[in-house]
């Protein structure tokens, strides 16, 4: 298992033994959110492997991604979801030494000193220590799932001892088998701080219910990460969005940043953003405060937000390096709520009177 993706019933993807003549396989980004402190991404493929739809929604901030990996069919299969992350591995689950049975399918007889734990639907975590820094994978609870790790081959070019040179790294397997659809919800944690940044990780719905989404409890409060598996809006966990991707970030229950991808509305308690056509809209809160209301799409639209944080603040437009510039138009709703019209990946900064810099 070459990289950090699903392999089905322990075969590779079908792009490798495709016929010249035949198309090969694809995948197709349907979001694409950037941002300054955090963003979305996703895409999907049904050409991978045949019968097969893989949906993979991420979410990403400075302290850690959030992964919504679903895999549709069906026929039920054997799913493995591999993570290579570099550094010593340490679990509260127990490992033991428990090779392959023969024949070891191709590839994955290239893993060295396999073990695994004992199949489990309850949240588990397995943290990675390379020197000063490290990264903890949480596993959402949901259907039931095999841990395995090992030490994979990594073909690492940059490493100063010559290039093309093989070296190994731990691989971690989430494994779940005879299942048709599901979805493996998982954070990596990489804030590096001496305690944890995430603390807990719940997961619901799945693709009878229509969506995916995780809830991430952090240190300050509890974040949203969403993706929608049917058309329409959606509810759940406090969250209401018509949108494919969505990404929420609260402080004490409030919200302060949202991540609208791909629909028109996204709502969690009295905070919202909206726009006038379906895309993608933003605001979140930056480091010193300030707050970046962005339009990334790529047609204009009008976008509307309610959050109280933006109330008495000033707003300017910010060049494509974030330096603000004239003073934004911006309108108020009859019910409060700041509206600007924004034109393709145009931004608006707001800022405390007198304090107009990111």
């Amino acid at each position: 298992m070459a990289h950090n993706t699903l392999t089905v019933d322990e075969q590779s993807q079908h792009w490798l033994s495709h016929p010249v003549q035949k198309e090969r396989a694809r995948a197709d980004q349907t979001v694409y959110g950037p941002g300054e402190t955090f963003g979305v991404q996703r895409a999907w493929s049904d050409s991978v492997y045949p019968g097969v739809a893989l949906d993979r929604a991420l979410c990403l901030t400075g302290d850690y991604l959030a992964d919504l990996f679903g895999a549709f069919s069906r026929a039920p299969h054997k799913y493995d979801l591999a993570w290579h992350i570099r550094g010593a591995p340490t679990s509260s689950l127990s490992f033991a030494v428990s090779p392959f049975p023969a024949p070891v399918p191709n590839g994955y007889n290239a893993f060295a000193e396999v073990r695994q734990a004992q199949p489990t639907a309850e949240t588990w975590s397995i943290a990675f220590e390379r020197g000063e820094r490290s990264a903890r994978l949480i596993a959402a609870a949901g259907a039931t799932t095999q841990p395995i790790l090992g030490l994979g081959g990594v073909y690492a070019d940059s490493l100063p001892n010559g290039k093309g040179v093989n070296s190994t790294a731990p691989t971690l397997i989430e494994r779940r088998d005879e299942i048709a659809s599901t979805v493996f919800g998982n954070v990596l944690d990489f804030s590096g701080g001496k305690s944890a940044y995430v603390k807990s990780v719940t997961q619901q719905g799945g693709f009878d219910d229509g969506f995916g989404l995780l809830r991430i409890e952090v240190t300050e409060g509890a974040d949203l990460c969403f993706a929608s598996y049917r058309p329409g809006p959606h509810s759940a966990s406090g969250l209401e969005t018509d949108a494919l991707q969505a990404l929420v970030r609260t402080t004490g229950g409030t919200p302060y940043s949202l991540y609208l991808g791909g629909g028109k509305f996204l709502r969690v308690g009295d905070a919202a953003i909206r726009r006038s056509e379906e895309g993608l809209a933003s605001i979140e809160r930056t480091s010193n405060g300030a707050y970046i209301l962005a339009n990334p799409s790529p047609g204009p639209a009008t976008v509307t937000v309610n959050l109280k944080a933006l109330h008495g603040l000033e707003a300017f437009d910010l060049d494509d390096k974030g330096k603000p510039g004239r003073k934004a138009a911006v309108g108020t709703t009859d019910a409060g709520e700041t509206s600007v019209r924004l034109e393709a990946g145009a931004r608006v900064g707001f800022f405390p009177s007198g304090q107009s810099k990111l």
